[in-house]
């Protein structure tokens, strides 16, 4: 009798053997196997006055960008703390672990700064990037990595839609460069990453209540981010820094 149970018990570990062998084979050629690659049909039909007036409307925006009144909101490069991840880290969609944690983290990178004047246009400037292993700079992902930032409230915070922004492109020395119409800035929650809804907030006016102001930005990643470059251009008037 016990040797039965004896065989029995030696014959279903063989069996579970051979199939947790099987499974890893399986793992094995499939990570091997080169992935079938969806190919991405493209022909446009160019043309070249279309494609002038882009480039002149690049240039344009650029212009009216660098001949304002610019501010360095942050006049050294930040870098995202750990610190600041774990403590505002939404893991499950219900919050973050620690709000006093986060708030406080926040509070490191955040300045303090006054409007003078009224200004009818503006710009939000942020060159950001992640530090790869040798020391090196690449883009940020916007796959899965964003630049999140606030100004006074929490109506005002969120993550920065790149899709509307005015020029979005990568530097020669490989950081991603930004450039937002300060009155048309769209913010989002990661849970409408796939779905950003279209409502822009006007910063120009949030600027235009009463001072002081508070403005933060940073890298989300769990990689070392960092805000190399965060300004604020005005058509007339200037932002101080306290």
């Amino acid at each position: 009798m016990i040797k039965s149970i004896f065989k029995i018990i030696l014959i279903f570990l063989v069996a579970l053997g051979f199939v947790y062998i099987s499974v890893l084979i399986t793992k094995f050629l499939e990570k091997d196997t080169p992935k079938e690659n969806k190919v991405i049909f493209i022909k446009p039909e160019i043309d070249t006055e279309n494609i002038i007036n882009g480039i002149n409307s690049i240039n344009d925006i650029l212009n009216s960008y660098t001949n304002s009144n610019i501010t360095k909101i942050y006049t050294e490069q930040v870098n995202t703390s750990k610190n600041l991840i774990k403590s505002c880290e939404n893991p499950d969609g219900v919050g973050v672990i620690s709000q006093e944690q986060c708030n406080r983290e926040i509070g490191k990178i955040t300045k303090i700064i006054n409007l003078e004047g009224n200004p009818s246009n503006g710009w939000l400037y942020i060159k950001a990037g992640i530090f790869k292993k040798d020391g090196s700079v690449r883009p940020v992902n916007d796959e899965y990595e964003t630049i999140w930032f606030f100004i006074d409230e929490t109506n005002f915070s969120g993550h920065l839609s790149v899709e509307h922004s005015l020029i979005n492109r990568i530097t020669d020395d490989g950081y991603t460069e930004l450039l937002f119409d300060l009155s048309e800035v769209v913010l989002f929650d990661l849970s409408e990453k796939n779905n950003i809804k279209n409502e822009s907030k006007d910063l120009i006016e949030q600027l235009k209540k009463k001072n002081p102001h508070f403005i933060a930005s940073f890298v989300s990643t769990l990689e070392q981010g960092v805000i190399a470059e965060f300004k604020i251009g005005l058509d007339s008037g200037k932002i101080n820094i306290e």
